[in-house]
This record gives structure tokens, C-alpha cells and sequence, in this order.
């Protein structure tokens, strides 16, 4: 009976100590994932002022070839409406020419006033 009293007493020396062993092992694990876990969030602050930054200088790159594009667009109306401008005086110089070549008012008044005559002098040779 004593022999089986000193094993258990033996055994439970070893429980014991295997506590306390877990008990240190389980204490140095905890302070070790403590001291990532400030790291980690160290790391995350960092990155995300980081991929801020680079948020910000995506949106002004973006802004600036909005604005680029914009400026090349409103070159490229601003020679088209040159072109119209041009295209519509040719064309106002064009119809002014052609209608001062038919300009047959004067003529037709000219006819008129003639033809009125003519018959002013028939009726009076008739009448």
C-alpha cells in the first residue's frame, strides 16, 4: 500500500510539475503573441497610411488626366470651330459673289419700268 501511496504521490509530483510547465509555456506564448500583435497593428497603421497616400496620388494622377483629356478635347473643338468659322465665311463671300453675278433686280425694274412705258405709248398712239 505504501508503494502504491509513492507512486501516487510521484504521479502527482509530475502533474505538478507539468502544470507548471504548461502554466510558463502557455505564459511565454501569451506574451509572445501579445508582443506580435502590437507589431501586426504597427504594420497595419503603417500600411494604411501608406495605401492612403497612394489613394491620394491615384485620385490627383487621375484628376490630371481628366484634365489633360479635357484640354485635348477642347483643342481639338476649338480647331474644329476655326474650321467652320473659315467654311462659313467661304461660304458667305461665295453666295455675296454668286448673287451680285444674278443680280437681276435693277434689270427687272429697269424691264419694268420700260414695258410701262411701252404701254403708256401704245395706249396713247391707240387712244
Amino acid at each position: 500500500m505504501e508503494e502504491s501511496s509513492l507512486l501516487k504521490a510521484a504521479e502527482l509530483t509530475r502533474t505538478v510539475e507539468s502544470k507548471g510547465d504548461l502554466k510558463e509555456k502557455s505564459e511565454k506564448a501569451r506574451v509572445r503573441l501579445e508582443d506580435q500583435k502590437v507589431l501586426l497593428a504597427r504594420r497595419k497603421d503603417l500600411l494604411r497610411g501608406v495605401v492612403s497616400d497612394k489613394a491620394l496620388k491615384n485620385q490627383a494622377k487621375k484628376g490630371q488626366l481628366q484634365e489633360n483629356n479635357l484640354q485635348i478635347a477642347l483643342e481639338k473643338m476649338e480647331l474644329k470651330l476655326k474650321q467652320l468659322h473659315s467654311n462659313i465665311f467661304s461660304m458667305t463671300d461665295f453666295i455675296r459673289t454668286k448673287e451680285s453675278e444674278t443680280n437681276y433686280k435693277t434689270m427687272a425694274i429697269a424691264i419694268s419700268q420700260f414695258a410701262d412705258e411701252l404701254n403708256t405709248l401704245v395706249k396713247t398712239q391707240t387712244g
